[in-house]
């Protein structure tokens, strides 16, 4: 019905009217239900007993005590799906649906009908006070990720070490881990999340709830990291099986054969294997599987070459590629790609970046006083002629009255003549006495920052996992997934969707680019010479 609000209007108007929504954010059961997950999120280290880590959040189990107490990594998994757990997810995907409807019929009847945008702007106010009251409640869902990591490595400690195992046991597993349930909440979590900060919704969050805001920013940046680690790694892998499969059949005895067969190749096979099952490993320590069906489509190939990979003269290399190449392991990609996008799509509209040129009309201008707020090295947008100028927040949509827009950077001022000095950008040109009347926008620098860290995708998974905060690394990474996906789409119908890869594709390419120019414009790393190589290699 939330859905069919950004449509009819009327329906909208009804559910607002019926406080449908009000009801959602009073209802017991999900007080209850969610403070309780909330609980078991909060347990860290040794109080994490196996009873609570086969007590998945969204699950429950009918087993008695003793057995969950006894159970290890190795026993086969018995939880249920919990009704309550996607009711709670319904519950946030609908305050996301009615945030996104509201905006698009407030922007039909901006200027048609005062009356329904006055029905329609208490909504946002309506949603923030869901995320307020279940704050904890929603944040906690990402710490369960770290919660359930390390309660899956108590559980591998208690199973023992078997031939199979000890192999696994000596590579070092993810420091986040989650259940279908569990990714499905945070992709439902990480929508609300980014509908809220979209257009004016996310300035009035900012103003009302700031803590609430700056939280969502800080998840959104990890989460980021935690996808596209995740994703990198199935990438990773399934682009060195290819690699290793396509040179089964050929004696490659010289380096630069290696190479010419394919670039992965160029360190040798055995590395090459060593890396597949590295990454094939990671990426298989972030899944829990929590239920029989989970079991059960684990050990579904979707792949020939997993398929071949079943018998009992399987090869290392052929047991850890069914790891990536699974019924499941796909249904969980899919929901991890919604999981980036929507951490992407926060992390663009709430960049530094993304407001900071302030456009202005030529009386404005010329009320201003330039000298005080441009400063050398400043970008500034100037029209040689008069005209009227129309602008949609940051983009210029299209001047009237002659003239052509030009970007420059800020050489020098003179207040006594009210001009500026600036050097063109498109012709590296400098040209003085610019009027200030001309100047129709500039740049905050205040607001030339990164939020990305400068740094490389690290050859180990482990290291883009556990190395600080996350950096330029991890938005090539899921570049690289992409473009995995999206060169191996026709062979394989069960890879991610293609409108998910390319929703993720632009909004880190964006958000890379932005990254590497703000990066440029600060020169934070120039004395870091073999950094920067090694970025604009990869």
């Amino acid at each position: 019905l939330t859905d069919s609000g950004m449509i009819v209007v009327d329906i909208l108007l009804l559910l607002i009217e019926n406080r449908c929504f009000r009801s959602l954010i009073d209802s017991p059961l999900l007080k209850a239900a969610s403070k309780m997950w909330t609980l078991e999120s909060e347990m860290t280290g040794n109080e994490v007993m196996p009873t609570i880590s086969q007590q998945h959040r969204g699950y429950y189990t009918s087993l008695p005590r003793h057995a969950l107490e006894n159970a290890t990594s190795k026993s086969r998994p018995s939880s249920q799906k919990d009704s309550v757990h996607f009711i709670w997810r319904e519950v946030i995907h609908t305050f996301s649906s009615l945030v996104r409807s509201a905006r698009c019929q407030i922007q039909t009847y901006a200027k048609v009908d005062e009356s329904i945008l006055r029905n329609l702007t208490p909504v946002t106010s309506l949603v923030l006070d869901f995320v307020c009251t279940y704050e904890n409640e929603i944040f906690s869902c990402f710490s369960s990720m770290l919660t359930e990591a390390r309660a899956q490595s108590n559980l591998t400690n208690r199973a023992g070490k078997t031939k199979s195992s000890s192999f696994s046991s000596s590579i070092q597993s993810s420091s986040f881990a989650f259940t279908l349930n569990l990714l499905k909440e945070s992709a439902n979590v990480s929508l609300l999340f980014a509908e809220l900060c979209k257009g004016d919704n996310k300035n009035e969050f900012a103003r009302q709830c700031r803590g609430i805001y700056d939280r969502v920013l800080s998840t959104s940046l990890e989460l980021s990291k935690i996808m596209s680690s995740f994703l990198g790694s199935i990438g990773n892998a399934r682009e060195l099986f290819l690699a290793l499969s396509s040179a089964s059949a050929i004696m490659l005895n010289q380096p630069m054969a290696m190479f010419d067969a394919h670039p992965l190749l160029a360190e040798g096979i055995p590395n090459a294997r060593h890396e597949a099952i590295r990454n094939a490993h990671f990426a298989h320590s972030c899944c829990i599987l929590a239920t029989a069906e989970d079991f059960t489509n684990s050990h579904i190939a979707t792949t020939k070459a997993a398929e071949t990979s079943g018998g009992k003269d399987k090869s290392l290399e052929q047991s850890f590629q069914i790891q990536v190449n699974n019924k499941f392991i796909a249904e969980v990609e899919q929901i991890a790609g919604h999981c980036l996008f929507n951490a992407l799509d926060v992390l663009s509209n709430t960049h530094p970046a993304s407001d900071s040129f302030i456009s202005f009309s030529n009386e404005e201008a010329l009320r201003l006083d330039i000298s005080a707020v441009i400063t050398p090295g400043t970008t500034v947008a100037i029209r040689a002629q008069n005209g009227v100028q129309q602008y949609l927040g940051r983009y210029l949509i299209q001047p009237q009255g002659g003239g052509d827009l030009r970007y420059a950077r800020a050489i020098g001022c003179d207040r006594s003549t009210r001009t500026i000095s600036v050097k063109y950008a498109d012709t590296n040109t400098v040209e003085k006495h610019v009027p200030w009347s001309w100047i129709v926008g500039m740049e905050d620098t205040s607001k030339r920052q990164c939020i990305f860290s400068y740094l490389p995708t690290p050859k180990s998974m482990v290291e883009a996992d556990t190395r600080g905060p996350p950096s330029l690394g991890h938005l090539i990474l899921a570049l690289k997934w992409c473009r995995h996906v999206g060169l191996t789409s026709l062979d394989n119908s069960n890879n991610c969707p293609m409108h998910i890869v390319k929703c993720v594709a632009e909004s880190a390419a964006i958000l890379l680019c932005t990254e590497v120019l703000v990066h440029e414009e600060m020169q934070d790393f120039a004395s870091r010479d073999d950094t920067v190589r090694r970025v604009n290699m990869q």
